[in-house]
């Protein structure tokens, strides 16, 4: 028994620091893994970079691939932006000095050619260039020949074609078809038309307010609108009496007005011809 109890007190104290020595170095085990871990984890910030938020992310002055190509492209456009208006202008300011010198090519021969002739494209007629009527001086006759119908504007007379006394602001002229019609004085041409009375009809101004009104005359007017003329020159020819005219025969009507105002061209005419 004796042994027995021995042999158990012995084990008992050698089994205790067996258990001892296994518990220390399982803890040497454990502590070394531990520090392994532990290096491996240290090194891990230097081989993979560290998780941030989306926040973080936002705030971030790093810039992707996109956001990086996207600034340089649209840096590329302002700059090519900032470039183009000097072109612009550059080509604005040329064409402008191109067409100064082309409207200066244009008007200089017209100065030149037209300096005695500046007051012909006025809008006032009178201010043309022709020696204006002066009212101390005579008109010609603008063709020869009887009058048929006088002048008369405070007492009617008779008018055979419209069988009616009635007042009459010309002189009828006979004449045949085809005589010339001269202009009784210088002046312009200040129109020509057609009615249904008159046929067709010449205006010419002589300045100084007077006009001289042509009328039953041919088709073939040989001035035109805005022409100057000289006194005796020949405007066109008698034509066919108008229907108003008819009985008449073939005459021209001539018809003065001063400021408006109708006026007696016997009064004006150098001499009444028979």
């Amino acid at each position: 028994m004796n042994k027995n109890n021995k042999f158990k007190d012995l084990f008992a104290k050698k089994g205790f620091t067996i258990a001892l020595y296994s518990c220390a170095a399982a803890i040497a085990v454990i502590a070394g893994v531990v520090s392994v871990n532990n290096m491996k984890t240290a090194k891990q910030p230097d081989e993979t970079p560290p998780e941030i938020s989306l926040e973080q992310a936002n705030q971030s002055n790093v810039k992707s691939y996109t956001e990086a190509n996207t600034e340089t492209e649209t840096r590329q456009k302002t700059a090519e932006n900032k470039a183009l208006p000097e072109i612009s202008e550059k080509s604005e300011k040329s064409q402008k000095t191109t067409a100064k010198s082309s409207e200066n090519t244009t008007t200089q021969p017209q100065t030149n050619t037209n300096t005695n002739k500046s007051t012909v494209n006025t809008s006032d007629n009178s201010k043309k260039i022709f020696s204006q009527f002066d009212d101390t001086k005579d008109m010609s006759w603008p063709v020869s020949g009887q009058i048929v119908m006088d002048y008369s504007m405070e007492t009617a007379i008779y008018d055979k074609t419209l069988d009616q006394y009635r007042t009459n602001d010309s002189i009828c002229i006979a004449a045949p078809i085809g005589t010339e019609v001269k202009a009784s004085a210088e002046g312009i041409v200040e129109s020509v038309f057609k009615d249904e009375e008159g046929g067709q009809n010449i205006v010419i101004n002589h300045g100084n307010g007077w006009l001289s009104t042509y009328s039953q005359l041919d088709e073939n007017i040989l001035v035109k609108e805005g022409e100057v003329i000289t006194e005796g020159a020949v405007i066109g020819a008698v034509g066919e009496p108008s229907y108003y005219h008819v009985l008449l025969g073939p005459h021209l009507e001539f018809k003065l007005t001063k400021d408006d105002n109708n006026t007696d061209p016997k009064l004006v005419l150098a001499s009444i011809e028979e």
